[in-house]
């Protein structure tokens, strides 16, 4: 959304259509589903939520997401234990979610 000037959604189908008109290379990295498309509608909810926190939050979170997914697939771990943890640092005070108050929009 940064990168390409997208503005923050106010309905899903806002967001697909400006998705729709970037050019392949820039979504090649995007989930997609079985029909090969982007799967945009659950990025435009994501994309409606995302000014709540700063993109360094966003990608930290995304980074603990990714460890606790590696860890449920490789290892022999509780995986009670691997969820406990990542939420614990999604919602930590310094972290993801550590304050409840909206960040004020750059426009």
């Amino acid at each position: 959304m940064e990168q390409h000037g997208i503005q923050r959604p106010h309905s899903p189908f806002q967001f697909i259509a400006a998705m729709n008109r970037l050019p392949a290379k820039t979504t090649e990295h995007l989930p997609r589903k079985k029909d090969g498309s982007v799967n945009a509608y659950s990025l435009a909810i994501a994309a409606q939520h995302a000014y709540h926190f700063e993109t360094a939050q966003l990608v930290e979170a995304m980074r603990a997401c990714l460890d606790a997914n590696v860890k449920l697939v490789t290892t022999q771990l509780d995986h009670e234990l691997i969820l406990t943890e990542v939420v614990v640092k999604l919602l930590g005070q310094n972290n993801v979610g550590g304050s409840s108050e909206p960040r004020q929009s750059r426009h």
